[in-house]
């Protein structure tokens, strides 16, 4: 089912919103015993919790869309929909959809075909072809009317009032594609970790000492970096946070307590290359791209993220390049990264298993099967690979499980330190192969291989 409005029947949506929801998060009530409550004493405690949680919401979590809110087209009814779903707008109030919602291009294009912003194409067979976007924004609404006296102990006469307001939203397709987000906040710590580019313009090279502590911080071991950001998140996060402030009413106006003025629309799509038949009515084609939309991501499945081997440790940085030693100079010996090694004298191997002792624990997200191999020699049939159920490690200690019995004169073992899925160091340099291989790089290491005979080994 698809409706246009989602206020009732019995609903005003024409008052302002301001006067509607006021929100007061610094003034609440305090109540005395035999107090006369008025209705601006329940106005200031309703105003109290709302103003709290909006203004926490506002500047801790910024807009975004929370769940669902899809857009979609249908060419055979000729509509774009939105679907139901929960955003926050950058005042920080909830924005509610409860029932899928829907504008018939036809109509909508006969409304606004007048509109400036609105670039209309008209193709060689008549048909036209535009860009728009869609944005959900808040729309309270006054509800449930009540009889109410016109003047307060009057009794003299009465009136209609509405009891309640109701928390709605309002979409809107508008011409052209969504606007620009513009610069986000925190505009340091994004340069810091490389999410942003350096400032240009009248601020061009104010940021510099951000871009200079970044490199610094690359230039460290990889072991130093993730404390060396740290510091770095602390020393310029302050300044970042100087930087904002709240909006303010046009032409000088009173400072509001949120980081935006209303209405505060939501970006929900881009909706691209609509195209109507030569009568303007029958819809074509339409593209819908939600990437332009913001998303806030829960805080659980943040932590969760944080856990990744992507933010486990810093990237080694590249090694600078030194010159060239003179001739008659001795070559200057290898250097080793630091990867893990395997002991090869704590091999041991069972029927359905392999264990080893590792110098250095190894990244768990690099115990990827494709990074270990084991085959098994049978003199009258050849080589056969064993599959390999999983591989785990506790204490310095790694085991590999087997699908299936290693059966043969021979079983290879090869551990791979080389190629595009090595087995990598809590440190996120390649396994260097055994204890006594030779030195290995930051960038590639060694596999480590062995040849094991189950008689001798079981």
């Amino acid at each position: 089912m698809c409706v246009t409005d989602t206020t009732t029947n019995t609903s005003d949506c024409t008052a302002a919103a301001g006067a509607l929801l006021p929100a007061d998060p610094f003034r609440s009530l305090r109540v005395n015993f035999g107090m006369l409550l008025g209705v601006d004493d329940f106005e200031t405690l309703g105003a109290y919790h709302r103003g709290k949680t909006w203004l926490h919401t506002a500047w801790l979590h910024r807009e975004g869309v929370v769940w669902g809110l899809d857009v979609q087209t249908d060419t055979k009814s000729g509509e774009i929909r939105v679907l139901p779903g929960l955003a926050i707008d950058r005042l920080g109030r909830e924005l509610h959809l409860d029932a899928t919602v829907c504008v018939n291009v036809g109509r909508w294009l006969a409304e606004h075909e007048k509109d400036p912003d609105l670039k209309l194409e008209t193709q060689a067979d008549g048909s036209v072809r535009f860009d728009a976007h869609v944005v959900i924004r808040f729309r309270p609404c006054l509800d449930r009317p009540v009889p109410a006296l016109t003047e307060p102990c009057d009794g003299a006469g009465s009136t209609t009032s509405y009891s309640r307001v109701f928390e709605t939203v309002e979409l809107l397709l508008l011409p052209g594609k969504a606007p620009d987000r513009g610069e986000q906040p925190y505009h340091r710590l994004r340069l810091l970790f490389d999410l942003e580019k350096p400032w240009t313009g009248d601020r061009a090279g104010k940021d510099k000492d951000v871009s200079d502590a970044r490199d610094a911080i690359l230039a460290l071991a990889p072991a130093d970096q993730p404390a060396a950001y740290l510091d770095a998140f602390r020393r310029f996060a302050p300044f970042d946070e100087i930087d904002l402030a709240p909006a303010a009413e046009p032409d000088g106006g009173e400072v509001t307590l949120f980081p935006s003025l209303d209405p505060a629309p939501v970006v929900l799509a881009d909706v691209t290359g609509i195209t109507l038949d030569a009568d303007k009515a029958k819809l074509l084609d339409a593209t819908v791209d939600v990437t332009v939309r913001p998303v806030l991501v829960a805080t659980a499945t943040i932590q969760e993220l944080l856990c990744g081997p992507l933010f486990s440790g810093a990237a080694p940085a590249p090694a600078p390049i030194a010159p060239e030693p003179p001739v008659s100079s001795p070559p200057p010996s290898p250097v080793d990264a630091g990867g893990p090694r395997i002991d090869r004298s704590s091999l041991s191997l069972t029927p359905k298993r392999i264990t080893f002792a590792v110098k250095g624990e190894l990244h768990p997200m690099s115990l990827h099967l494709a990074a270990f191999h084991v085959n098994a020699f049978d003199g009258g049939k050849g080589w056969d690979p064993i599959s390999v159920r999983n591989v785990t490690q506790s204490k310095g200690l790694v085991t590999i499980n087997l699908k299936e019995e290693a059966k043969g004169d021979r079983i290879r073992l090869v551990v791979k330190g080389t190629g595009l899925t090595p087995v990598l160091g809590r440190n996120l340099i390649p396994l260097a192969g055994a204890l006594d291989d030779p030195p290995a790089t930051a960038d590639d290491g060694h596999d480590f291989v062995a040849l094991m005979s189950p008689k001798e080994r079981s």
